[in-house]
């Protein structure tokens, strides 16, 4: 994925839904549908739009960006400061493995 791939995707699933839904993203038990009803729910967003995002995102840590993609909500000043704090537990979470 290259960088510019990698911010259109980031920007398509906003950063605060991506530290929302990061573990459902990772979670491989789940389906795609799944994840975008739990979006969905969870939004209000349509369901195409919970689709993509979900398309998105899982798409950004199969190529191995999920931390990357954190660090940018966990540094954001537009992502809501709970948000912000759970993307760094993620990470700190995720890095020690």
């Amino acid at each position: 994925m290259t960088d510019k791939q990698f911010q259109r995707n980031i920007t398509s699933v906003g950063l605060d839904v991506f530290v929302e839904f990061y573990l459902d993203y990772s979670n491989e038990a789940l389906s795609t549908a799944d994840v975008a009803k739990k979006i969905l729910q969870s939004r209000g967003f349509t369901e195409k739009s919970c689709r993509s995002r979900t398309s998105h995102g899982r798409s950004i840590i199969n190529h191995g960006r999920g931390i990357e993609g954190l660090q940018r909500a966990a540094t954001s000043a537009r992502v809501p400061t709970n948000q912000r704090k759970k993307a760094e537990k993620l990470i700190e979470k995720l890095q020690l493995g």
